[in-house]
Parts: structure tokens; sequence; C-alpha cells
């Protein structure tokens, strides 16, 4: 191989990386650096949560340890003060996001439910259901990872009758679907095998003039 063609294969394999790469990194959100009772709102870049009117969303350090990430995560709670866990959890992102997921903690119940609304451009867009199926102190993950492009989410409608404690939201920053490179990571990616693709085509021609 020409020392020419090695430099352009070199060339490609950095521009295919920093494609790879480029694609935005995930974000997760764990609560853990606020201290117990903190109204959380607007601390963490990109994203705004809020609940039903009269209702904030609170952190919580509590004791048995629940298996989400220690020591906080979020329940809802009254304005003025407390944890009721009862009532919705929204999240507004400023832009779209992908491979969203987030655990769910608390049930006292086994089988009961609560529903995600998912948001597009802040218009409703779908909805899921989960179901918890292990017990009091357990993490279940609510996998929302098939949405793209997601604006907004509201959990809601939660029947377990002590309500549900949430933690570790994790999402990528990007409309696109989680791990599919964005437009400039595929536009990277195209060049990198088109300057591959040149050095062999002269390479080639070079040996049919030969």
């Amino acid at each position: 191989m020409t020392k020419i063609l090695k430099a352009c294969l070199a060339s490609a394999a950095i521009l295919i990386g920093a494609a790879i790469s480029g694609s935005a990194a995930a974000t997760t959100i764990n609560f853990d650096t606020l201290g117990d009772g903190v109204v959380v709102s607007t601390q963490y870049a990109g994203v705004t949560f809020s609940s039903d009117p009269g209702e904030v969303i609170r952190t919580t350090a509590q004791v048995p340890p629940y298996l989400t990430s220690a020591p906080n995560f979020i329940c809802t709670g009254p304005a003025a003060g407390g944890i009721d866990c009862t009532r919705s959890v929204i999240l507004d992102f400023a832009g779209p996001v992908s491979g969203l997921s987030f655990h769910y903690t608390g049930a006292d119940r086994l089988g009961s439910t609560f529903n995600v609304d998912v948001f597009q451009s802040f218009a409703y867009f779908g909805s899921t259901t989960f179901t918890s199926s292990a017990g009091l102190l357990a993490s279940q993950l609510a996998d929302l990872t098939s949405y793209s492009n997601i604006t907004r989410i509201s959990i809601n409608t939660l029947t377990d009758p002590a309500g549900l404690g949430f933690d570790d939201f994790t999402f990528t920053p990007g409309g696109g679907s989680h791990g599919v490179p964005e437009p400039t990571a595929w536009a990277l990616m195209i060049a990198g095998v088109g300057l591959v693709g040149t050095a062999l085509r002269r390479r080639r021609d070079r040996a049919l003039i030969a």
C-alpha cells in the first residue's frame, strides 16, 4: 500500500470517527447534588421540571434506601411544603431529545400503573403506560427510547395509593433516534468513504497506465 493511500485511509478513519463520536452524549439527571426538600425547576440546563397547579417537584432523601441513585429522587408535593408523590411530573425540554428513560420507585401495590404522555414540538404525540412489577424499594425502568424529537413528557395518572418517586432521567439532546448520527455526522462519514474511494481509483488508474 502506497504512502498516499495509507494517508487517505488514515484521514478517512479520522473523519468517520469524528462523525460517530460527534453525536451528542447522553445526559443523566439524578438530583444528587441538591439537598433534601429542594424544589426542582430550572436547575438543569435544557429542561424545566413542573407539576400540576399548586404542586411542585421536590427532592426527597429517604430511608430505607430506595434502589435508585442515592440519596435523592423526586416526588410531587404541595407548594407550601412536603411531598405527596401522586401528582403529575412534567419535563419541558428546551430542544428536542431522544433516547429518553428514567427510573421509578416506591410502589406499594404491585400492578399499579402510570401514564407517560409524550409531546413533539409541544403537541401531543402518544402515550405509554407502565405497570409496577417489583416491590417497594425496587428501581424500575421506564423506557421511552422508541420515541424521538421529544419536547415534553407528562408523567400522570398514578394509581399507586402512596404515589411514586422518580430518578435518573437520561436523554440525548437532538431530535434523531437514539444512537443514530446527526446529518452533519453523516456528511463526515460520506466524506471519509469518498476519500478512500478517490484514493483507490487513483491507484487503479496509475496501475493501468503502467
